[in-house]
């Protein structure tokens, strides 16, 4: 075997080296983590959710678009008795359940708050502005301006 030649260990091995028992049972990845707290390991050159990955390797094949859900609300265990597989919708109606996402205008991504539907739908009961005239006071686009006036974006209450 030459000099400085390193055979990568098995990703099951590597991934199960990398982890503490705490409360609930979960097994917490102890490597590194993405800006949502979900762990992340590298196998051939590619990078992949921890949690993902053991649900791959003790549970069941994954195919595109299936999403990994955890039961323990953790997002870096990745104990196989925690995880279930689901839909894009299922795992959005769990993280709102669980009210672990941010709506409407507690979003770092909302560009109105509710004060400001309100006053859009109190300008547009007026007849007295356009939905362009709107958009550019409220610094939206005309169609978002018509998603709320239609009930579509943003409803309150």
């Amino acid at each position: 075997m030459p000099t400085g030649y390193y055979k990568r260990p098995n990703v099951a091995i590597r991934l199960l080296k990398r982890y503490k028992i705490v409360e609930n049972d979960c097994w917490e990845f102890t490597g590194a983590k993405d800006s949502h707290g979900y762990g992340r390991i590298g196998y051939k050159n590619k990078v992949f959710s921890a949690h993902r990955l053991s649900f791959y390797l003790f549970k069941h094949r994954l195919f595109k678009g299936d999403c990994v859900l955890h039961k323990c609300d953790n997002p870096r265990c990745i104990n196989p008795e925690h995880l279930f597989l689901g839909t894009q919708k299922e795992n959005m109606l769990d993280c709102k359940t669980k009210r672990r996402h941010t709506w409407g205008q507690k979003s770092s991504l909302a560009k109105l708050s509710n004060d400001d539907i309100e006053s859009i739908k109190y300008l547009v009961s007026l007849n007295k502005y356009s939905q362009y005239d709107l958009a550019f006071l409220f610094k939206i686009t005309q169609s978002n301006i018509s998603k709320i006036i239609n009930g579509v974006s943003r409803k309150i209450g």
